[in-house]
């Protein structure tokens, strides 16, 4: 989803720019928050389990805390790899299960489903990278741990894959 905008600041002026997202409300604040940038943006309300899109579209897809949040990964995964062109780029930070016996790890546990309430079906246990491998077995990503108050939601991986030609 376009979200609030947080990846504005990072695109050339002037880049042609697609943006998904299924809350009106969420589009409003980054519509606002867009006209303060010089692009030539796109916007499409929909869901990500089924973009309308035709195939090979896309040079590269930008997921930022996204798959966290849809019913299902492995099908927004999937449309990804539909839109994007044969080496087309997958960028990708998403937040993460913590490690295994962790405190943080324990924490996700105690308040997972409580937390998808609170916060439009966020769910903080799933293993993303692990199912970011499986569409994009060449990925690479980091992890990489943010000292934020909301704690369980620290760890993150942030990465790429590159959809093969076939």
């Amino acid at each position: 989803g376009a979200g609030t905008g947080t990846n504005l600041p990072y695109y050339k002026p002037d880049t042609n720019l697609t943006v998904v997202e299924p809350s009106k409300d969420m589009l409003n604040f980054f519509l606002k928050k867009a006209e303060k940038y010089p692009l030539k943006i796109r916007v499409i309300e929909s869901f990500a389990e089924k973009l309308p899109f035709e195939d090979n579209s896309f040079d590269s897809v930008v997921s930022t805390l996204v798959l966290c949040s849809v019913n299902s990964p492995q099908k927004v995964l999937k449309e990804i790899k539909r839109v994007l062109k044969p080496e087309g780029v997958f960028i990708f930070i998403e937040h993460v299960k913590a490690p295994e016996h962790t405190i943080t790890a324990r924490l996700q546990d105690i308040l997972h489903s409580g937390w998808r309430w609170l916060f439009e079906g966020c769910d903080i246990k799933r293993d993303t990278g692990r199912t970011i491998k499986s569409f994009f077995p060449d990925a690479s990503y980091r992890s990489i741990r943010f000292n934020s108050p909301f704690i369980p939601v620290n760890y993150h991986i942030i990465g790429y894959g590159t959809k093969k030609t076939d």
